[in-house]
């Protein structure tokens, strides 16, 4: 009989291969995703763990992503001869029984898409994971996934088969729909050892996401001011933002990034910026290994002159990607190094003038006596607002924005 060990508990598994996921039962108490927006209940010794994308990385933001890791200890008894030969004594022959152990692994990764679920998000998903089968000669089974917590809706995706060339196959993605039409996405992999018990690790996976409901956190979406980070003791950093764009906030060693990401419809265009502050500023084009074309041009950002870096990439066939950054000091930390790195993103040109509008109207606010401190991404009073390019562009584009889930 094989056996499993989780944490101080020894919980009975399948015969021979796989099956101690499949008997954990999730804790009462359910864990925080993406910051607050959702909840969950996972086995009682699953552990946050943020994925590191490299040895220089800071870990994703918890506002975008979360990761959970569960661990179990799964093994059989075997029979195993020893041959003793002790001094004076005779030989003799004796079996001891031995306790082969590996581990069982699931990871659950949950993420903020920042996309929209339109009256027909359904139909689309279907499509889109009938375009994967195709590509990974599989077929993709999408179901509604019922008993999800009160106000949210779910569909769960399962391959017919797993990646055997895989270290963690995914073994089944959980979309899904918050009251406000906005969409987190959940994904299961299991290690190699536990997909074994393919069939077990899904109706674990499956357990867990029914478990899922609304969060406290919702995503503020105003157009107007808004907190990017504490730049000194007394110092704020504020910028304007536009309708439809919610915030996000990075921290690191020696790093600060604050992002705004457009709410747009499901599969539909990304449009996105970024403000990091830290020392390690580097123009995002150098990093790669092909060196685009770049445009350079002027601009203002905190009242000192800027060159703004101009480029683009091909997202695929029909679609282009634009960036555009600039890097500066920031004022009163230019001898500690202290760097200012305003980087753009966008499908749509317009969209990325927007957005450079909105890194030049980045602003140092000093807070006033007893003036509670704001957190990031919360509304905060801009000098500039309501006689910016952001506020006549917004004044368009708002009650389109605001209706975006509905007309997809």
């Amino acid at each position: 009989m094989a056996l499993a060990l989780c944490g101080p508990e020894r919980i009975r598994a399948a015969e021979d291969a796989g099956g101690a996921l499949a008997q954990l039962e999730l804790a009462d108490e359910a864990k925080e995703l993406l910051a607050g927006r959702l909840t969950i209940r996972l086995p009682e010794f699953a552990e946050e763990n943020p994925l590191w994308r490299g040895p220089n990385a800071v870990p994703e933001s918890t506002f975008e992503e979360t990761r959970y890791a569960l661990e179990t200890w799964a093994g059989r008894k075997t029979q195993a001869q020893l041959l003793k030969l002790p001094v004076g004594e005779r030989r003799r022959e004796e079996h001891r029984t031995v306790e082969e152990r590996e581990k069982e692994k699931l990871v659950l990764m949950a993420y903020e898409t920042f996309e929209l679920a339109g009256d027909d998000f359904a139909k689309k998903l279907a499509g889109e994971a009938e375009a994967w089968g195709r590509a990974q000669e599989c077929t993709y089974l999408v179901q509604p996934l019922e008993g999800v917590g009160e106000g949210l809706r779910a569909w769960a995706v399962v391959p017919s088969r797993l990646d055997a060339n895989q270290e963690a196959p995914r073994i089944m993605q959980v979309y899904v729909v918050s009251p406000d039409r906005s969409i987190q996405l959940l994904e299961f992999y299991a290690n190699r050892r536990a997909a074994i018990d393919r069939a077990g690790c899904v109706a674990l996976a499956q357990r867990i996401a029914k478990s899922v409901a609304k969060g406290a956190r919702e995503l503020y979406v105003k157009g107007g001011g808004r907190m990017i980070f504490r730049a000194t003791e007394r110092e704020d950093l504020l910028m304007l933002a536009p309708q439809g764009y919610a915030s996000t906030l990075q921290l690191g060693p020696e790093m600060m990034a604050h992002y705004l990401h457009q709410l747009h419809p499901f599969l539909g265009p990304v449009n996105r910026m970024g403000v990091y502050m830290g020392k390690h500023a580097a123009y995002q084009y150098e990093q790669g290994r092909n060196q685009p074309q770049v445009v350079k041009t002027e601009g203002m950002i905190l009242g000192k002159k800027v060159e703004w870096h101009s480029w683009s990439f091909r997202k695929d066939k029909t679609a282009t990607v634009y960036m555009r950054e600039a890097i500066l000091p920031l004022p009163g930390a230019e001898s500690a190094g202290v760097k200012l790195h305003v980087f753009l993103q966008a499908e749509e040109l317009p969209e990325l003038d927007l957005l450079q509008h909105c890194g030049q109207s980045i602003r140092i606010a000093r807070r006033k006596e007893g003036e509670p401190e704001k957190k990031a991404g919360e509304a905060a009073e801009h000098p500039d607002e309501g006689k910016s390019e952001v506020d006549k562009k917004d004044d368009g584009a708002k009650s389109g924005k605001e209706d975006a889930s509905k007309s997809e």
